[in-house]
Formats: structure tokens, C-alpha cells, sequence
């Protein structure tokens, strides 16, 4: 056969078969780890988790009945649950002589400044920084004597008393309440019908009969006790 021929024969072969395809590219391999993102530069989105507010409880003290009871949150007008007797919640402020009576449901502050020269204080809470020079305080909750408070405790009536880290409080009569916290010193005779607490750096001096005492690391005792659970 000869060159031409064989050239005629393989282009024959080339239009009745057409060409064979290529072999087909085996897959890639997987990578060990997914890729990471580009970096361009921009943070990426954040999630935001939503927060419920809890309205805080307050406890109140009628001071026409004594009855206590608990509110959630602010009311615009505070009525006791009791007797239904609209209540002044209004927080009060002493910062110069004062002899008018005050009744609220709130909480009164006698500053440094403040004297309470006369007349009736009855209030949820009574903070005493200033002096305490003529009427009566009662506090339907708790009594919380500052440093350099002037005051004679025989004429404050309080259900629990908080005496704060570098105050000083003289009794010259048998003081009595339910929950009594010792920040700064104590001297006299005390009766707690609830849980006499003894800070670090507070002191408790005198006498002392309570339902339970606890003096944590730190508290000073120097009294003579007397313990009865019930």
C-alpha cells in the first residue's frame, strides 16, 4: 500500500468515527478543613441577645394599719393593699432645720447638714448623717446611722438598724429591734429578735440577747450574750 493510501485510509477512519474524547479529569480531593473566610477587612455579623428587664420589688410598710406588702416596680399612685389607703411615697431630703412633720412610705435622708429640730417623722427607710435634735423618727423598715450622726437612740423607733462602717452609737437604755447589721461599734444592751450581724471592722460591745448572731472574720465581740432561738 502505499503513502497515500494510508493517509486516505485514516482520514476515512476520522469522518465515519469521529475522534475519540479525551479521558475524563478524576475529581479533586476534598480539603483537610473547610477554607477559611476572606478577610476583608470588615467584621463579620454579630449576634444580639435580647435582654428582659425585671422590674425591681420594693416593700412598703402602711403607715396607717402597718401593714406590709411588696409592689413591682413604680406606681403613680401606692395604695396599701390592706385598708386601701392612698400612700405618700414622696423621698424626702433634710439638709438644713427641719420641724415639720413628715409621714411617707418613702425614704428620708438627714444629711450632714440636716437637722431634725421638731415635730413626727414616720418614714419607710431613715438614713441619719446629721443631727437629731427634738420630736420623734420612726422608721417602719430600717434606721441607718452614718459617721458623726448626732442622735439619742431612746427617741428613734425603727424595726432593723444598720450602723455603718465607722460610726459610733452609744445606748444609755436597752435598744431593741428585729435584724441589726454592726459595720462600725455598738456600746450597750441590745435585744434583736431576729439576726445580729457583726461585719469586718465592726465592733459589738455590752450586752446582747438575740435570736441568732453571727460575727464574720474580721468583727469584734465584747459583750456578754445570751442566745435564744425560740
Amino acid at each position: 500500500m502505499s503513502g497515500f493510501d494510508v493517509v486516505r485510509a485514516v482520514k476515512n477512519v476520522r469522518d465515519h468515527h469521529g475522534s475519540a474524547p479525551p479521558p475524563p479529569r478524576p475529581p479533586r480531593a476534598p480539603p483537610e478543613k473547610p477554607p477559611d473566610p476572606p478577610d476583608d477587612g470588615k467584621p463579620g455579623p454579630s449576634i444580639k441577645i435580647g435582654k428582659t428587664a425585671v422590674p425591681s420589688k420594693n416593700e412598703f410598710v402602711c403607715y396607717e394599719c402597718g401593714y406590709r406588702f411588696t409592689i413591682a416596680g413604680k406606681v403613680r399612685t401606692l395604695y396599701c393593699a390592706k385598708c386601701r389607703t392612698i400612700l405618700n411615697q414622696t423621698d424626702y431630703t433634710i439638709d438644713k432645720p427641719h420641724d415639720i412633720s413628715i409621714v411617707t412610705a418613702g425614704a428620708v435622708r438627714i444629711t450632714a447638714e440636716g437637722t431634725w429640730a421638731g415635730g413626727s417623722l414616720s418614714a419607710r427607710d431613715v438614713v441619719l448623717e446629721g443631727k437629731h435634735a427634738g420630736g420623734s423618727i420612726k422608721a417602719f423598715r430600717r434606721l441607718e446611722i452614718a459617721p458623726g450622726a448626732e442622735f439619742n437612740l431612746a427617741n428613734i423607733q425603727a424595726e432593723d438598724l444598720l450602723i455603718r462602717a465607722g460610726a459610733e452609737v452609744r445606748a444609755d437604755v436597752p435598744a431593741k429591734f428585729r435584724d441589726i447589721d454592726v459595720a462600725g461599734e455598738f456600746d450597750g444592751e441590745l435585744e434583736a429578735t431576729g439576726l445580729i450581724t457583726v461585719h469586718a471592722g465592726g465592733h459589738l460591745k455590752g450586752k446582747v440577747v438575740s435570736k441568732r448572731l453571727k460575727v464574720e472574720e474580721g468583727g469584734g465581740l465584747t459583750a456578754e450574750v445570751e442566745i435564744r432561738p425560740d
